[in-house]
């Protein structure tokens, strides 16, 4: 008897390491997911759809519907033949944890718009390593 497992959760909660934990035992397939509802995947849609979205988030955004269609697909045949089970586990972060990891972990993402931030505060073209460190310090409001 086979167990899936979807990991239900919004990002950067560790769940990539459970997911691959859960994948190297025998008789488990463990899978992401970080939406079911209709909102949220329009919002994807959306996403992926507007032209302004950069290549960083749109690629990570793509990823995203594509293991949450696989998730999405395996919930409603749950009750398969065969007594294969399926379980969901939820899993949180603490909020402003999550947005400090977020923001990290995708830093390549929001360079783009950290480089607008600082050119509006007449900065000059800098490394990419100066715009992360200015353009933190301007979003945390340091001088």
């Amino acid at each position: 008897m086979a167990l899936t497992v979807i990991i239900y959760q919004y990002g950067k909660v560790a769940s990539t390491s459970l997911t691959e934990t859960l994948n190297r035992m025998s008789n488990v397939d463990a899978y992401q997911c970080h939406f079911f509802g209709e909102d949220a995947f329009r919002a994807t849609i959306t996403r992926l759809c507007n032209a302004d979205t950069n290549d960083y988030f749109f690629e990570h955004s793509l990823g995203q519907l594509n293991e949450n269609l696989k998730a999405y697909q395996l919930y409603h045949q749950k009750d398969r033949a065969g007594g294969d089970r399926c379980i969901v586990l939820t899993v949180a972060r603490e909020p402003f944890d999550w947005f400090r990891s977020s923001f990290v972990q995708e830093i390549e993402g929001h360079i783009p718009a950290l480089s607008l931030s600082l050119r509006d505060q007449n900065v000059d073209t800098i490394s990419q390593a100066e715009i992360v460190t200015e353009g933190l310090a301007l979003l945390k409001g340091i001088d």
